[in-house]
C-alpha cells in the first residue's frame, strides 16, 4: 500500500503541476527577484576596489569618492559591510585569501586597487589575481614589516604605506593627487625604496607589533 501511495502521489504532482506552480508562483518569484538582484551585482563593473575598510582603509573612502571613482569594498566583517550599506557605498562580504572569491569578483575593469589586509601572502595573491585579470591595474598595499614591504614591491606593486613610517592621510592624499597615474607611484617608489633600505641597514624594524593595537 506504502507503494502504490507513494505512486499516485507522485502521478497526482505530475498531473496537477500547472495548478501547483500558479498557486505558488508569487512566492517563487521572490526567489526568482533576489537571483535576477545577484547576476546584476555580479555584472556591474568598477574603477576602483577596497580590499579591507579598517582605521587605515576607511581614509581611502573619502579619497575615492573626492575623486569620482565607481569603487567596491570589500571585507571580512560583516559590520563593517551593514554600516557601508547604509552609507550607500557599494560593499561585499568575502575572504580576500581566498582565491575562489577573488575570481568571483568582475575585476576586469579595475584600474586602482588598494589593499589595507597587511598580510604579505594574501597581498601578493590580489596582486596577481588583479593582474590576471587588467594587467595595467595600479596596486596599493599596506605593510607593517619593512621586509614585507620589500618583498610586495619585488612582486610589483606600485606603492606600499608602511604606518608606523607614513600615514594613511598622507597616502589618502597620494590617492587624490596621483589617481591611477602610474609614472607618479614609480617616482616616489624609487625615492622610498631608497629609503626603506637605508633604514633596514641601520636595523629600523618595528620592535613588537604583537602589542599594537589598530
Amino acid at each position: 500500500m506504502v507503494g502504490i501511495i507513494t505512486i499516485f502521489g507522485s502521478t497526482y504532482m505530475i498531473l496537477y503541476s500547472d495548478k501547483i506552480y500558479n498557486k505558488l508562483s508569487p512566492w517563487l518569484s521572490i526567489f526568482e527577484r533576489k537571483n535576477a538582484r545577484e547576476k546584476q551585482i555580479e555584472k556591474k563593473e568598477y574603477s576602483a576596489i577596497l580590499f579591507g575598510c579598517n582605521r587605515i582603509g576607511f581614509d581611502f573612502l573619502g579619497a575615492f569618492k573626492k575623486i569620482n571613482e565607481n569603487f567596491l569594498v570589500v571585507d571580512h566583517n560583516p559590520e563593517i559591510i551593514e554600516q557601508l550599506n547604509k552609507m550607500g557605498v557599494d560593499a561585499e562580504y568575502g575572504d580576500a585569501s581566498d582565491l575562489d572569491f577573488l575570481e568571483s569578483l568582475n575585476l576586469s575593469k579595475v584600474q586602482l586597487a588598494i589593499s589595507t589586509v597587511s598580510n604579505l601572502e594574501t597581498d601578493i595573491l590580489i596582486y596577481r589575481t588583479l593582474k590576471a585579470k587588467n594587467p595595467d591595474v595600479t596596486i596599493i598595499t599596506v605593510a607593517h614589516r619593512i621586509k614585507d614591504a620589500l618583498a610586495q614591491y619585488g612582486e610589483g606593486v606600485d606603492y606600499v604605506i608602511l604606518p608606523h613610517f607614513l600615514g594613511s592621510k598622507y597616502a589618502a592624499e597620494l590617492v587624490l593627487n596621483f589617481k591611477g597615474n602610474k609614472k607618479k607611484y614609480n617616482n616616489i617608489k624609487q625615492k622610498h625604496l631608497e629609503h626603506l633600505r637605508l633604514r633596514l641597514q641601520i636595523g629600523h624594524e618595528h620592535p613588537d607589533l604583537q602589542n599594537i593595537k589598530y
